[in-house]
């Protein structure tokens, strides 16, 4: 009979697990440190699906499905060859999963001619890491 009591104990303990992760909600954020070395720079996640999120958060919750991200590199003037560097907002589409965390960068073109750092063109918005 305690074996009996254990077991169901457990998979009580199971089906709670997997309502807690289905109730967990999802989150997007930016990296929390440059990483140069792999030409990943911090951005500002100015917009998801147009609307403001609030400044105070650094896990800006997000809900699943399509989310359309508009994001600003937040330091690519460290680059000793960008010299040219206009700030501009870009967009990404991001297919959000249930109790996910995506942490966003702006990867810089470290070989970018000055037409494209004053055209914007010098990055892109990446996804850096999913954590679920």
């Amino acid at each position: 009979m305690a074996v009996f009591r254990k077991m169901l104990l457990i998979g009580l303990g199971m089906l709670a697990m997997s309502a807690v992760n289905a109730e967990r909600g999802s989150f997007v954020k930016s990296i929390p440190q440059a990483i140069p070395s792999k030409n990943l720079f911090q951005v500002n996640i100015d917009r998801i699906d147009a609307e403001q999120p609030s400044t105070f958060s650094t896990n800006l919750p997000v809900k699943p499905g399509t989310q359309t991200l508009v994001v600003r590199i937040e330091a690519a003037y460290g680059l000793t060859n960008m010299k040219d560097v206009v700030e501009v907002s870009k967009e990404m589409t991001l297919e959000v999963e249930a109790g996910t965390t995506y942490l966003i960068a702006g990867e810089i073109n470290p070989d970018a001619t000055s037409e494209q750092q004053r055209a914007g063109d010098y990055w892109k918005p990446v996804i850096h890491k999913v954590v679920k």
